[in-house]
């Protein structure tokens, strides 16, 4: 009988995450979260460049030749590089308490919980800093203490984040101690989709 109203009730919730997925969709289609270029106001549109990309930098051909953080009106590409202020990870040295969640491609949700210690070894802090990182030099270093979940609990990750380019494009060097196994290994860095 347990097995049975398990079986109902799973049923159940997976017909209600379904009906309400599709109500978000509904509501996020009539409701848009941007305006395209004709649609903005006049002193927004004051704030932006619409030429395209302006003089290069000219150690740096792939940056701006005007000198970070820029000033109004903004390209697009200014755009960009102010908003990489504001990622999950702070542009100086700090501590940060993460707890994620994320769904595996079996339906599963693995949460955890890491301690990380930045320590931020650009010579100037936030995007400033990472511009002006040589590629292929190290401009942050992270250690991750997992504390979440128990079987993994103690792990250890060791990052050193390095400035890539078009040439360079080495992003990271990460080493992972593993309690278990008392070692500490050398992982190839992770491949983007």
């Amino acid at each position: 009988m347990d097995k049975r109203c398990s079986t109902n009730a799973g049923i159940g919730l997976a017909l209600v995450m379904l009906l309400s997925s599709f109500s978000i969709a509904t509501q996020a289609e009539g409701s848009r979260s941007w305006r395209s270029v004709e649609n903005l106001l006049p002193e927004e549109v004051a704030r932006v460049d619409l030429s395209g990309p302006g003089p290069r930098d000219s150690k740096v051909p792939y940056i701006p030749a005007e000198p970070y953080p820029f000033t109004a009106p903004f390209t697009a590409e200014e755009m960009a590089y102010r908003a990489m202020e504001f990622t999950q990870h702070a542009r100086w040295s700090s501590v940060i308490v993460d707890v994620y969640g994320s769904m595996t491609g079996s339906g599963y949700m693995d949460q955890g919980v890491t301690v990380t210690y930045k320590q931020w070894v650009a010579g100037a802090a936030g995007v400033q800093g990472q511009i002006e990182t040589a590629p292929g030099d190290v401009y942050m270093r992270m250690i991750h203490h997992y504390t979440y979940p128990p079987r993994i609990a103690g792990q250890q990750h060791m990052w050193q984040v390095r400035r890539s380019d078009q040439e360079l494009k080495t992003r990271l060097d990460m080493f992972v101690y593993t309690p278990g196994l008392r070692r500490v290994r050398r992982i190839p860095q992770p491949q983007r989709d």
